[in-house]
């Protein structure tokens, strides 16, 4: 008698470093306590706070050099609005936040091209901030295809 198949597991990606992987056990979690999970556990959450920072950040320096004020309001209201509807559980504002983000570093490296220093502390900027994205972007990814399957988890 054949013994019986056991569900495949979808394999993770092999480019993924483990540092970007989340748990099955912590997806789920993500998932059933998706609106009432502190900030600092919600990686939507947590995403929303750090383009906040990013936008506020740069209008705090400005504010105290009194320089070049208008240069970053553009870039401070994208980041706004990326936080927004982040915090609203857009997927795709996700990737624009991803996208505006690594724009962004690399705008920062090729203005100090020369400098080491600036490059290291802008990878580890990037990669910093890219690990939460890219969870609030596995957890929206995760909670569109239970959306659309009509899952009974209470995800909207």
């Amino acid at each position: 008698m054949a013994e019986p198949e056991s569900p495949r597991r979808p394999e993770k990606p092999f480019w993924l470093p483990w540092f970007l992987d989340i748990p099955e056990w912590e997806l789920e979690i993500q998932l059933q306590e998706y609106r009432t999970l502190p900030w600092h556990r919600s990686f939507r959450k947590l995403s929303m706070v750090l383009l906040l920072f990013m936008a506020l950040a740069p209008l705090l320096l400005v504010a105290l050099t009194s320089r070049a004020f208008l240069g970053v309001l553009p870039i401070s209201l994208v980041y706004t609005l990326l936080a927004i509807f982040v915090g609203k559980g857009s997927r795709r504002a996700v990737e624009v936040a991803m996208l505006v983000f690594t724009l962004g570093r690399i705008a920062g490296v090729a203005a100090t091209f020369v400098n080491l220093l600036t490059w290291g502390i802008n990878l580890a900027w990037w990669l910093f901030f890219m690990e939460r994205f890219w969870k609030a972007y596995r957890v929206e990814q995760a909670r569109w295809q239970l959306i659309r399957v009509g899952s009974d988890i209470n995800v909207r």
